[in-house]
């Protein structure tokens, strides 16, 4: 019998589906701009992506550490990510 569970929800991980075409533009550090279900937004980089693609959806796995403080995130939800290609000042 499950009593309670302890979770750290300050930082979220956000799982995205990579197609092959975007492969270049995805790093380990990159800039990711996510919007969550109705007014979430938010910023992260990516600090995983797998070299394997998944063979049903034919997608590389990233994975994206969002910040969470305010805990307007909740695990579980969906989301839309926007990847930075480019920077400039």
């Amino acid at each position: 019998v499950e009593v309670y569970t302890v979770a750290d929800l300050s930082t979220l991980w956000v799982e995205l589906a990579v197609p092959p075409a975007d492969l270049a533009f995805v790093k380990e550090g990159t800039a990711v701009r996510v919007r969550g279900e109705g007014e979430s937004r938010g910023e992260g980089r990516v600090v995983f992506l797998s070299p394997v693609l998944d063979p049903e959806t034919r997608s590389a796995r990233a994975v994206v550490e969002l910040p969470n403080p305010e805990g307007k995130w909740s695990p579980g939800g969906f989301a839309t990510a926007e990847v930075a290609t480019e920077e400039q000042r």
